[in-house]
């Protein structure tokens, strides 16, 4: 057995050195007769500041050095932790997971809860606490048990899974599916550059092998037929390629009863998104020979379309194995509303490439799902299949002299069963003043206070337009007032990520004098238990938010700020108030208190409804609708999902 480690002075490193001087002295019992050998023994493996310690005592002769309890209760004195037990708990409270194993950080939470008193059922609290957010999802879903050490064995186990799960994932981008593209125009496509060849048997192909290969229609990888090849491991799609060439703009309208355009020798029809209520005409190319439904990456970022990165890769290549020059499909759009006149309406993601012809292509995936019948000789697209019947909305309301944009988005993103509940989408209501309630937003100021006051912030051009913008439609919705008040919060600006300014007031010293409102905001690891059984959901926003809560009558001047325009205090509670979550979450839970953990969780101004069976849930989001009615509160359509 080797010797103890020997001891420096580190306070860190102290109970471990008594712990293995203990340990050697009970193995190997012989020498240590005498309690002033166990002592000596110990000095012996002294170094730094702890030898210096003991120095003294060595050179008198201290009767200390005669006795061991004596010897380690005055060295404990000077290197032990005076607050071990409290050191250990502030340890804990501050100890994360992060990015290590469960097995890593429960090895280190097993160091620290040792010093501690806490009983079994805090320990495991504490110890779940710490945990990783991606851990805690899946303890979420199951049964945990009450022992500290079978809930650590639980969590270990999960965090194993998820590892073999991110190893899997790693494995299946290695065999990542391939789009191939076959040429609807007659021109010679050049063979794949070597950097762009991901399989390697397929790289050491010659140009004519490969094209002997397709001839002959066999496999580019193993040389099978295609149809029976066991080792084909990539799923090869067709999609046209089209010359580069800038984007035309959207053909002009079809003559009537006619849907779609003729534009040369290609498939070309209007078409209609709806995003997040905004209305965006183009033009699509349907096209048989493409394996996927496909936008320009230029026209999405140049509209602003909202996009995801997809789970895996996905290779674009042509017919003959050159790849496409925007390289493999990393982005999709998100779930777009697709409106096609005069009768078509569905949602649809998009892959994006780049260079090509027309905004959007719509290949064999939608053409396959909606059938359509396609009049090749007047270029007109009828929608008669029974999947369309069933799943399409087919009296989409298309914008007109009479037609508002927020009812056309009403109309063709709440669904038919939630129609009645129009009133509750209307954003027209929102941007009125909301009557006074008894959670109005008091602002209670600390005795002896001094009123906050600042100087205003510079701000740039675009942001003075932006401002007085602001000002001028929060004027006339009734939400602001001019202020004589003698407190004064400077305002600024934020940029959010679609470039646009989010307005802000900096109420920090009108915060440090409020006197605060405890009422606790839900967790959201109980919010996501609460799920469990649950199959179906539908998540509402509210639109406002905040706004829907007014000042308490009398603190209106506490919120007044100062701009280049002018002196203003709010009618309705802002951002920025250090109560105003609190007091919103009041609100919220005594709206729908009778529904809560029931069907319904909400966190401020989301609202989440889950039910186990399709007709139960539409009975529960009838009723959550209704309540919102009756307390005058209005939902953000775009912002929502349904069922």
């Amino acid at each position: 057995m080797p010797l103890p480690s020997k001891f420096g002075g580190n306070r860190r490193q102290y109970r471990g050195f008594l712990n293995q001087c203990r340990i050697y002295f009970q193995m190997y019992p012989g020498p240590f007769i005498t309690e002033r050998k166990k002592v000596l023994f110990m000095v012996n493996l002294l170094t730094d500041e702890a030898l210096a310690w003991a120095s003294p005592y060595v050179e008198t002769n201290s009767q200390l050095l005669d006795d061991l309890n004596n010897f380690i209760a005055a060295m404990s004195q000077v290197f032990d932790d005076p607050n071990r037990c409290a050191t250990a708990e502030a340890r804990l409270h501050s100890l994360r997971q992060g990015r290590r194993s469960v097995a890593e950080y429960t090895a280190e939470f097993r160091c620290w809860v040792t010093d501690t008193t806490w009983n079994p059922a805090a320990q495991r609290s504490q110890f779940r606490r710490g945990l990783s957010e991606l851990i805690k999802d899946e303890l979420a879903r199951v049964e945990a048990p009450d022992s500290l050490d079978d809930f650590i064995q639980l969590c270990i186990r999960i965090d194993q899974r998820l590892s073999e799960r991110k190893t899997e994932r790693l494995w299946s981008l290695d065999h990542r599916p391939t789009y191939s593209f076959s040429s609807t125009a007659q021109r010679d496509l050049q063979p794949a550059t070597e950097p762009m060849q991901v399989d390697t048997l397929r790289r050491s192909l010659s140009t004519a092998e490969k094209e002997r290969r397709l001839a002959e229609n066999l496999c580019l990888y193993c040389g099978h037929f295609a149809i029976k090849c066991p080792n084909k491991i990539r799923k090869t799609i067709a999609v046209t390629e089209l010359k580069e060439q800038p984007l035309t703009p959207a053909p002009p309208a079809a003559p009537e009863n006619n849907n779609t355009a003729a534009h040369g020798s290609h498939f070309i029809i209007p078409i209609l998104f709806d995003i997040e209520g905004q209305q965006l005409s183009c033009s699509a190319m349907l096209d048989s020979g493409a394996g996927g439904n496909f936008m320009d990456l230029t026209f999405a970022r140049e509209q602003n379309i909202p996009l995801t990165v997809k789970a895996a890769p996905v290779d674009l290549e042509t017919v003959n194995g050159s790849p496409l020059s925007s390289g493999p499909a990393t982005h999709e759009t998100i779930e777009l509303q697709l409106l096609i006149e005069p009768n078509h309406c569905k949602k649809i993601h998009f892959s994006l490439i780049t260079s090509s012809k027309f905004p959007v292509i719509l290949g064999i995936p939608w053409l396959a799902t909606h059938n359509p019948s396609v009049d090749w000789e007047t270029r007109c697209l009828r929608f008669p299949s029974e999947f369309c019947s069933l799943n399409c909305s087919h009296k989409p309301v298309l914008p007109s002299e009479d037609t508002t944009i927020s009812e056309v988005s009403v109309r063709n993103l709440l669904p038919p069963q939630y129609r009645e509940f129009q009133d509750v989408c209307d954003k027209k209501n929102a941007d009125k003043l909301p009557p006074h309630r008894p959670y109005d937003c008091p602002i209670e100021l600390l005795p002896g206070a001094e009123i906050p006051f600042s100087s205003i912030y510079s701000v740039s051009e675009p942001e003075l337009k932006a401002l007085k913008e602001y000002l001028d439609e929060d004027l006339k919705k009734g939400f602001i007032r001019p202020s004589t008040s003698p407190a004064g919060a400077p305002f600024f600006f934020v940029e959010k990520k679609d470039s646009s300014l989010r307005p802000c007031i900096d109420y920090r010293k009108l915060n440090d004098i409020t006197v605060k409102n405890r009422y606790p905001l839900p967790l959201i690891s109980e919010l996501l238990e609460r799920l469990r059984v649950a199959k179906i959901f539908t998540k509402l926003d509210l639109r406002g938010a905040y706004n829907l809560v007014r000042i308490r009558p009398g603190d209106e001047w506490k919120t007044a700020f100062r701009t280049r325009y002018g002196h203003f205090e709010y009618l309705v509670m802002p951002f920025g108030l250090c109560n105003a979550p609190a007091t919103f979450q009041h609100f919220i839970n005594d709206v729908l208190r009778d529904m809560l953990d029931l069907f319904v969780v909400v966190y401020l101004d989301d609202i989440l409804i889950f039910s186990e069976d399709l007709e139960q849930h539409r009975e529960h989001v009838r009723r959550v609708l209704q309540r919102l009615r009756q307390n005058s509160l209005y939902i953000k359509l775009e912002k929502c999902e349904f069922e």
